[in-house]
């Protein structure tokens, strides 16, 4: 699997961190909900990893989400989906952290945005200098599968 750097060619300990997340968490989708995602942005806040995926809706759940009551029943999926794997992604991403571990994980979908954010809380803040405001990965062409 390989991300494409979105804009920046950096290689700070805090955008290899970054980026690892991003694959992590593409790779978590892919196996687990079947699911490619055109982008990825991560934003690391003190003790809080902030995952927001883009373009993650089916043709078919974009057309539900046109309606308030799709939008509501496929956060309801989300919910009862991700309950049942949320443990999975914690794992992976404690391989990804070094010296932090991953406390808790929410998640929350705008299917009218077609964007589903997750937040993981860790045990204490990142050890890493500031990569800039952002990363956003974007999966190259042939790692959708």
């Amino acid at each position: 699997m390989a991300l494409t750097n979105a804009g920046r060619p950096e290689t700070s300990p805090a955008s290899e961190l970054m980026r690892a997340l991003a694959e992590t968490v593409v790779r978590f989708e892919r196996d687990n909900f079947h699911r490619t995602v055109r982008r990825v942005r991560v934003h690391l806040v003190d003790d809080l990893i902030l995952l927001r995926l883009q373009g993650v809706l089916s043709p078919a759940e974009r057309s539900l989400a046109e309606s308030r009551e799709g939008q509501m029943l496929m956060r309801q999926l989300l919910v009862r989906e991700f309950d049942e794997v949320h443990e999975l992604l914690i794992l992976r991403l404690n391989e990804v952290l070094a010296g932090r571990r991953v406390r808790g994980v929410s998640v929350d979908l705008d299917p009218a945005a077609d964007e589903r954010l997750i937040v993981c809380r860790l045990d204490g803040s990142l050890d890493v200098p500031p990569a800039g405001p952002e990363g956003a990965w974007e999966p190259d062409s042939d790692a959708h599968r």
